[in-house]
């Protein structure tokens, strides 16, 4: 089951971003029959357990859970990959490229961006 081997997929995951020494860490979780997580509720578990070693560790860590049910884009295989991602650099992204765009971009702007009140 790879619910048991969650603890180990978060310290190997988390063991090589704190050995680089980030200290702000945005984690895209993939979900679905294509991903190694099948069920969200294995993804929130991974997430929760990748935040709690980073607090211990003094990072701040922040997941976003994505659907991979189906292959995010439309090319399939490397050379393709390489030609849709260069297209989506340029702006020209299928909706759900850029749905998955946002939603990192967000997180990595809100995890750098220090809150302060009026």
């Amino acid at each position: 089951s790879c619910t048991a081997n969650i603890p180990l997929i978060a310290s190997s995951i988390m063991s090589k971003k704190i050995a680089a020494g980030a200290n702000k860490i945005l984690i895209d979780i993939t979900c679905g029959n294509g991903a190694f997580m099948k069920d969200i509720k294995q993804a929130k578990e991974l997430a929760a357990m990748m935040i709690k070693i980073g607090k211990l560790a003094g990072r701040e860590v922040r997941c976003v859970i994505t659907n991979m049910d189906e292959p995010a884009g439309h090319a399939i295989g490397n050379t393709l990959e390489i030609i849709e991602a260069v297209k989506a650099l340029k702006g020209d992204m299928p909706e759900d490229i850029k749905e998955i765009v946002y939603a990192l971009g967000t997180q990595m702007i809100l995890i750098n961006t220090k809150y302060t009140r009026s």
